[in-house]
């Protein structure tokens, strides 16, 4: 018995002592709250970088529209020109992330009176996703399309990936759409466009 009394005595001085030791308190305390710094600071920054990517691919949608519209012609290299300065606009590194489609879009009336649009001409920047001639174009937004109007539609498409996979997984897709109207002219032909 005076062996486990001599036992918890020391076992509870001993705990009394470590108790009233702060060497080291500091350190386990970082050893705890480090990992959840560290993931706030990543997140957040990924965060950041998703808000300012989707930013970017909506200035640069209606710069590369507005472009465009303040031509009287346009050719397949001047809209070469255009995507090269959104590139350059988007910071990309990756040519492939992205794709920008430029089409010219002429709404006229059909026998009823009613306007209906129709694919002018349509370039890309890769080559994808161009409309093609005299499609019809239906999901143009109410009262944007009127008989005898051209409009720009630019669209663009980008993929954002993640340097920290940790936190957002896989690549985040951003597509964006914007409109505008020729300013100086009713329509804006390109000879060579497709």
């Amino acid at each position: 018995m005076k062996l486990f009394q001599l036992t918890s005595r020391t076992i509870i001085r001993k705990l009394k002592a470590f108790k009233k030791n702060s060497e080291g308190t500091a350190a386990i305390e970082f050893a705890f709250i480090a990992p959840l710094m560290i993931a706030t600071y990543f997140g957040t920054v990924e965060i950041s970088r998703l808000y300012i990517a989707k930013n970017k691919v909506e200035t640069v949608t209606e710069t590369i529209s507005d472009l465009v519209a303040q031509g009287k012609t346009t050719t397949t290299q001047e809209l070469a020109d255009i995507f090269a300065i959104g590139t350059k606009a988007l910071n990309t590194k990756e040519s492939l992330e992205f794709n920008i489609v430029v089409t010219a879009v002429e709404t006229q009336p059909n026998n009823s009176g009613n306007p209906v649009s129709r694919v002018l001409w349509s370039e890309s920047k890769k080559g994808t996703n161009k409309l093609t001639k005299d499609s019809l174009v239906n999901d143009l937004p109410d009262g944007l399309a009127r008989n005898y109007e051209t409009i720009i539609m630019t669209e663009l498409y980008y993929e954002h990936t993640s340097i920290f996979e940790f936190f957002i997984k896989g690549p985040k897709s951003f597509d964006r759409r914007f409109y505008s109207k020729p300013r100086y002219t009713a329509s804006i032909p390109c000879d060579d466009c497709s």
